[in-house]
């Protein structure tokens, strides 16, 4: 019955998420004061160098009409001094704006700029973190559910920066009537950048643990369970002018091996 119920929530949940999404609109910005638009500019590097950008205009609020830059209205970027060009991407439900540059491995700036009827009436700047590597685990290393902690390393450490840890642990399971299936449990916290610290592997075990329970399933402690972790720099500033809350955010991220883990069981 437990999972019955369950099972109808999610339906509940799709739904709602499937019918906010056909309510979502698009809206000319020149319509829409300079004030009242919500901003969110989001640059994430990758392990080989290269910056995937996204910028988000709404009205109002982060789930507000997207905007449709029209008449003056134009966004400026840039790496280093080096401008980058910036296309829209229009979609079933908004609209958005993307670019991609290579940095090259390099740190450095990103320039963000919004232009109304020629004058740059927002402008904000945020840094990219100097390149690093994960340095360990190493290719191919396995983990057993007794091990609490996960050692991990990487390089260029900065102590005046946080580094963001993100952990994913997936499990083989069966459910109540045989199906397979898998589920995943993620994680993040906030470190010091000093190079090494440690992966709570005891905290990604307890909470899919639980979760299988709740959902009536069962991990197949036979098959070895997936652990992987990503690791971000990130430097966030306001975007001033713009409503409050919107932000130009720099990750300068990089993603682990993926690892086994043995020895998982749902009664742990």
């Amino acid at each position: 019955m437990f999972k019955a119920k369950l099972q109808s929530v999610k339906w509940v949940i799709y739904t709602s998420i499937v019918l906010f999404l056909f309510s979502c609109g698009t809206k000319d910005s020149t319509n829409v004061a300079v004030e009242d638009i919500y901003a969110r500019v989001a640059i994430d590097v990758n392990n080989s160098g290269t910056a995937k950008i996204r910028i988000d205009l709404k009205e109002g609020n982060f789930i507000g009409e997207s905007l449709d830059l029209t008449g003056n209205d134009t966004l400026q970027l840039s790496f280093n001094g080096e401008s980058i060009a910036i296309k829209k991407d229009n979609d079933l439900f908004d609209i958005d704006y993307e670019a991609s540059v290579e940095t090259h491995g390099l740190s450095g700036v990103f320039s963000f700029g919004f232009v109304r009827n020629n004058q740059t009436v927002v402008a904000a700047e945020a840094n990219l973190s100097p390149s690093f590597d994960i340095l360990t685990p190493t290719k191919g290393s396995v983990f057993n559910s007794s091990d609490s902690l996960v050692d991990i390393s990487w390089s260029n450490p900065n102590q005046a920066e946080v580094v963001e840890l993100h952990g994913t642990l997936t499990c083989d399971t069966i459910e109540d009537d045989l199906d397979l299936d898998t589920d995943s449990e993620n994680e993040e916290y906030r470190l010091q950048d000093t190079g090494s610290d440690s992966l709570p592997l005891y905290h990604l075990i307890s909470n899919l643990i639980l979760e299988v329970t709740l959902e009536d399933e069962e991990i197949i402690s036979s098959n070895p369970c997936d652990l992987s972790f990503d690791l971000a720099k990130v430097h966030e500033k306001p975007l001033t002018g713009f409503m409050s809350g919107s932000t130009i955010r720099v990750s300068q991220n990089r993603s682990s091996y993926t690892y086994k883990v043995t020895g998982i069981e749902s009664n742990n």
